[in-house]
């Protein structure tokens, strides 16, 4: 496995692994690793071997959402700071992983939390082991739901269930994301990795130029283009940051407290 750092990448049997690898932050997307993740999903789109991707986290968990020390550092209060990075880091990001001309497959482990719930909602398919949590947990700490979580959640799961989970930022397990539409499939821990496997491998035995077409018939059959939902949640984002819910909220989360807004 070919190692960046933060990104683990791994070509095999025609499969391209792509790893989070910040297992310490619970692999929490900071500005260097959402660079480097679009740099390597824009290399593997040139690579004739690889048919399918799957992107996963490493050490148990898959993606924890955006770095918040990270704002903290970059002072979390200035809003069109936080719409830039929306703008000129996640939407590339994201538009990056929709736009690959090869199937994508979220292998998700442990938790999937806000961005990072965000990043397994833009592949194509997701799996997820039993032990799987799904957190929208924007609200949690004063955000809105970003990255293309207000484009994908509610066509995925509907309208009602997408709401409920920006609203209450209750974790969602396994059995219930299955029943909701969330995860294609959930496999037991114990097996995961072979699942996963086989999986990519039955996928891989298409046409991946039919299935990629296949993908850009259904994403034209959607109502709104997912770049304008981005942008206009980059929008919202900062007025959230203008009325200083996140600067509040993260400071709460790290402090292991309630929030206390002021509105």
């Amino acid at each position: 496995m070919e190692s960046d750092e933060e990104i683990l990448t791994e070509v095999k049997d025609n499969i391209g692994y792509v790893v989070l690898n910040r297992p310490e932050k619970k692999n929490a997307l900071n500005s260097s690793m959402r660079k480097k993740l679009r740099k390597t999903l824009q290399t593997i789109q040139e690579e004739a071997n690889i048919k399918v991707v799957v992107i996963r986290g490493a050490g148990g968990s898959f993606c924890s959402g955006q770095d918040l020390e990270e704002f903290v550092d970059k002072q979390q209060d200035n809003a069109e700071l936080v719409g830039e990075v929306l703008r000129e880091e996640y939407l590339p990001l994201i538009q990056v992983l929709r736009d690959l001309k090869k199937p994508t497959v979220a292998a998700i482990e442990g938790a999937a939390v806000g961005a990072g719930l965000s990043l397994a909602l833009a592949c194509d398919l997701r799996l997820c082991n039993s032990s799987a949590r799904f957190i929208a947990g924007f609200s949690r700490v004063g955000f809105v739901p970003d990255a293309g979580a207000s484009w994908f959640l509610p066509r995925i799961i509907g309208l009602g269930r997408a709401i409920q989970m920006f609203f209450s930022s209750s974790p969602l397990d396994a059995s219930t994301a299955l029943s909701w539409g969330l995860v294609n499939e959930v496999f037991e821990d114990s097996s995961f990795d072979h699942h996963v496997k086989v999986y990519a491998e039955n996928i891989s035995y298409a046409s991946p130029t039919t299935l990629w077409l296949s993908r850009k018939a259904v994403n034209y059959s959607l109502e709104e283009w997912l770049t304008d939902a981005i942008n206009y949640e980059s929008y919202l984002q900062e007025a959230a940051v203008h009325m200083g819910m996140p600067k509040e909220g993260i400071t709460a989360f790290l402090e292991k407290r309630g929030p206390q807004y002021k509105e």
